[in-house]
């Protein structure tokens, strides 16, 4: 009995073998070639952007090595928690952030780790848990990419002859398509396909090239830790590396006046933002919106990290923060003495503890200002502990508006919540390394 092949089956395997026929170990890898296999580079990237994403649940594993399978019941501050879905996580994360430092988080054995390769292990206890982290390397995924399902991949066996076409409709099923292939396998994608870039954009990719570049500017444009400690309900994050921009994407931030990128606290290059005028109309300044009013939640809070470049400045106040109900100010009673200040309706309170400790001279050291206000208390904290408080009120609408004026020295890390972080938050931050992240 002979076997027949359908016309344009016939027409992709002949097509196929021709290709093959001419390619050599160059062009095998060469995502310009329609053809692709198991160690061509677009592959590599397409099973690292489609991979377990092991850092999804961080805050019960503490790991990139693998995520936990839902549901699963973990302990935490003497409470027991069914996270059924992710968005459990936030539950979890809330009871850790007010929990004294050292809080932690128990699983309730057996759990199923799920590696970045999808591949699932039981693991019955502490002892075991531990033995597998030690023996992990973590996984590099990407995340500032997702491609839209299904997508249909033309797949041709090079020692059977074999075509078929593959419907995917997930990254599970995408990534284990590629890792299962073997030597002799090739495919063709079904373009055009759309993906969701980092700025929430639809694109489409028409071609291999366009893939392969659309994956290696997620990777550029994600260079960054996507574990931001403290990130929730943020409505302005400056980290100033190398560029003016709020990673929120909230609002737009626009340097004014001569401004250059200097070392950040940890010596990262470029990692800071130098106001080298000094002058009142040297600033970053932030256009305000309904999403990042301060005042939204009734609450907010301000945090900045700041290092004085001039002694004995004769001008004004050095503004650090300000807008039209609020200013974070240095200010003091002799100019080389420069407080941190606050100036807000009903209140006005200074660092007195600096003045006290008669801490002039602080040039060129990094210091860390926080302001929070939960609805009736105005609270300053410098470098991690609380030093003045006081009631104040607030109305209306207040959007995050200029950083610097009269001031000359380096900025960093700019945070700005629409929430009051509580005393536990404001010694994570800082306690945190610089920032240098050009994405969340």
């Amino acid at each position: 009995m002979k076997n027949f092949i359908k016309p344009f089956l016939l027409v992709f395997v002949i097509g196929l073998a021709t290709l093959i026929s001419c390619q050599d170990e160059e062009n095998q890898n060469n995502p310009s070639a329609g053809l692709l296999d198991k160690t061509s580079a677009v592959t590599q990237k397409l099973q690292q952007l489609t991979g377990n994403n092991t850092s999804i649940d961080n805050v019960i594993d503490s790991t990139d090595c693998f995520s936990v399978k839902l549901p699963v019941q973990v302990m935490t501050n003497g409470a027991i928690i069914t996270v059924d879905d992710p968005e459990d996580y936030q539950t979890v994360e809330d009871i850790l952030q007010q929990t004294p430092v050292g809080g932690f988080v128990d699983f309730v054995f057996p759990i199923t780790l799920i590696t970045a390769s999808y591949e699932e292990i039981v693991v019955n206890n502490e002892d075991e848990l531990v033995s597998e982290v030690a023996d992990c390397f973590g996984f590099e995924s990407i995340g500032c990419l997702s491609l839209n399902y299904p997508i249909n991949i033309n797949l041709y066996d090079t020692g059977s002859q074999n075509p078929s076409t593959i419907t995917i409709d997930n990254n599970q099923e995408f990534y284990l398509t590629l890792f299962n292939l073997t030597a002799t396998d090739v495919y063709e994608i079904d373009y055009p396909i759309t993906a969701i870039n980092a700025s929430g954009q639809t694109i489409t990719i028409n071609s291999n090239d366009e893939l392969d570049t659309a994956i290696a500017s997620a990777i550029s444009d994600c260079d960054c830790d996507n574990d931001t400690p403290l990130r929730d309900d943020l409505i302005l994050y400056l980290t100033f590396a190398n560029e003016v921009n709020d990673l929120t994407g909230l609002g737009n931030s626009l340097a004014i006046g001569e401004t250059e990128f200097v070392n950040d606290r940890n010596d990262n290059g470029s990692g800071a933002l130098s106001l080298t005028q000094g002058n009142a109309d040297n600033q970053v300044v932030t256009a305000g919106n309904v999403n990042n009013d301060m005042l939204q939640n009734n609450a907010f809070t301000v945090s900045i990290w700041f290092n004085r470049q001039i002694n004995n400045f004769q001008g004004p106040a050095e503004i650090l923060f300000q807008n039209s109900q609020l200013q974070i100010s240095l200010e003091g009673p002799a100019s080389e003495i420069r407080a941190p200040k606050v100036i807000a309706p009903g209140a006005e309170m200074v660092d007195q503890d600096w003045i006290d400790g008669q801490l002039f001279g602080q040039i060129g050291v990094w210091h860390h200002v926080v302001v929070t206000w939960d609805g009736n208390m105005l609270s300053l904290y410098r470098d991690g502990e609380l030093r003045a408080e006081s009631t104040a009120e607030f109305s209306g609408v207040m959007p995050p508006n200029f950083i610097g004026g009269n001031f000359q020295g380096f900025v960093d890390d700019v945070r700005v919540y629409k929430r009051a972080l509580n005393f536990n938050e404001i010694n994570t931050l800082f306690n945190l390394e610089g920032d240098i992240n050009t994405c969340l």
